[in-house]
């Protein structure tokens, strides 16, 4: 697999697509805009698999960027989902390039934002996190 294993980084630039006042884009400020992942759907946290970025942009809350990683756990055959979330004040400007990368560096996971450390934690509860699970991969 070309996926990456162990710890690893993710690094795009984006722009905002769609303006959250723009009123004839239904629910423009509420959807979430999936941005770069290898992510499976799912029903249950224990059927996740992968990892994926997006986004959320809105006129109340600002710009809350997702990461969504599913890691091995020491918890029998399940995985742990983590999710971390970084809220802006305002609504990031649409049309203007971004910079984001997210790193997992076992235990933890960092999210950058043009170039500052705009959140950070530990991607698991039970140490050791592990390695990323993909779509197709069974523990």
């Amino acid at each position: 697999s070309k996926l990456p294993q162990g710890n690893f980084a993710a690094e795009l630039w984006f722009t905002i697509d769609v303006d959250p006042q723009d009123n004839t884009v239904p629910f423009a400020d509420l959807d979430l805009r999936g941005l770069i992942g290898s992510q499976a759907y799912r029903r249950f946290p224990f059927c996740g698999r992968g990892w994926a970025l997006g986004y959320r942009n809105s006129v109340v809350t600002g710009t809350t960027l997702e990461w969504h990683l599913f890691v091995e756990q020491t918890r029998g055959f399940t995985t742990g989902e983590w999710q971390m979330q970084y809220s802006t004040n305002t609504p990031l400007e649409k049309g203007v390039w971004q910079h984001l990368v997210a790193v997992y560096e076992e235990p933890m996971a960092r999210l950058y934002l043009n170039g500052a450390l705009v959140r950070e934690k530990q991607a698991c509860e039970t140490l050791p996190c592990g390695r990323p699970t993909y779509p197709g991969s069974f523990l």
